[in-house]
Parts: C-alpha cells; sequence; structure tokens
C-alpha cells in the first residue's frame, strides 16, 4: 500500500466533516482514516 499524501488526508477528513452532525468528531475520524491506512 502506498503512502497517504498529507493533501489527501486532508481532503478525506474535509469530505467526512461536510455533515454538521459530524464536527465535534473530527478527531475520531481522522484516528479511524489512520487506522484504515495502517492496516
Amino acid at each position: 500500500m502506498s503512502r497517504i499524501e498529507p493533501a489527501d488526508f486532508q481532503a478525506l477528513v474535509s469530505r467526512a466533516m461536510e455533515d454538521p452532525a459530524r464536527r465535534a468528531m473530527r478527531p475520531a475520524i481522522e484516528k479511524e482514516l489512520l487506522h484504515f491506512y495502517i492496516l
């Protein structure tokens, strides 16, 4: 698996954060995306 670029990671987080109900979940969303790329 290739390394994720920081810009791509931020784009994925921003896309997930488009739902207003997820605003308080940013740290958890970032953590889960990192776990996805590690595994």
